[in-house]
């Protein structure tokens, strides 16, 4: 009735979905951010709703939207330097630093109810795993809880992922640790290609540990989120293709149910 065009959604994710149903189906474009949802339950509904309709869907994982991702993904398609041995994936932070002002009790990330906990919330690297080096067959994960925090969702996550193409990643989340980590390192037979996020740069370290750096940037923060923004814009009014849509936030989404099927069974799970 408003004569709304356009929608960001960034309510807690057991919502999204009830609420991208009721925007989908009104012709109205929308925006989620991260994640599509907490849950894969009655998924494949929005899409059934969403192809009947001439809509923009974007999924709000920002870091594909970083010079320093897309660069990555680029030398790794171009072959530059040889098979991947393996890729080691590494995001740690503290919760209760997120938002000083805020009771991290309280916040999404630590409430189950809300769709808290360090797979939901940290997954960002897990949609850039699976747009760099190829959707995941299978995974193994073990997640937990220390208490250290007090709040009951998991606080770390280590998983084993195979990617369809036979590369092992091995992705460790944490938001209940002491330091400040946040890179993802590609191991090749004869040095590793690091992407440090915090340091905003790539550089290449040789068998003989010499650094040298690849790619840099001095981009603020915001970049990412402001070039989101723009391509929203211009697939609405220019017929831009979305980079990212509800079908890559629900394979998210059934890699985060297999590692929590993966951790309850302590066995390693094969992705459908």
């Amino acid at each position: 009735e408003q004569k709304i065009d356009a929608v960001i959604i960034c309510s807690p994710s057991p919502y999204h979905l009830s609420q991208a149903k009721k925007l989908v189906y009104s012709g109205i474009h929308v925006l989620v951010e991260k994640p599509l949802s907490n849950k894969l339950k009655d998924i494949e509904s929005l899409l059934k709703i969403d192809q009947n309709k001439d809509i923009i869907n974007l999924l709000g994982y920002c870091l594909r939207y970083d010079p320093l991702a897309i660069k990555l993904k680029k030398i790794i398609e171009s072959n530059k330097y040889g098979e991947i041995k393996y890729v080691e994936v590494v995001c740690e932070s503290f919760l209760p630093n997120w938002r000083p002002d805020q009771n991290y009790k309280e916040s999404v990330s630590a409430r189950k109810e809300l769709g808290g906990g360090v797979l939901l919330e940290l997954s960002h690297e897990l949609d850039y795993v699976c747009w760099i080096f190829d959707s995941m067959f299978s995974v193994s994960a073990i997640l937990e809880n220390n208490r250290k925090l007090k709040i009951d969702v998991e606080e770390s996550a280590s998983l084993i992922l195979t990617s369809k193409r036979g590369c092992e990643i091995n992705v460790y989340l944490d938001f209940a640790s002491n330091s400040l980590k946040r890179f993802c390192k590609v191991i090749f037979e004869n040095g590793c290609l690091i992407w440090d996020i915090l340091e905003k740069e790539i550089s290449w370290i040789s068998l003989d540990n010499n650094k040298r750096i690849e790619h840099k940037h001095g981009l603020e923060r915001n970049y990412v989120y402001i070039q989101q923004l723009e391509h929203f814009f211009n697939c609405i009014e220019k017929n831009h293709s979305p980079k990212i849509n509800f079908k890559d936030g629900i394979n998210v989404l059934k890699l985060i149910e297999a590692a929590i099927k993966s951790n309850s069974k302590g066995e390693k799970v094969i992705l459908k």
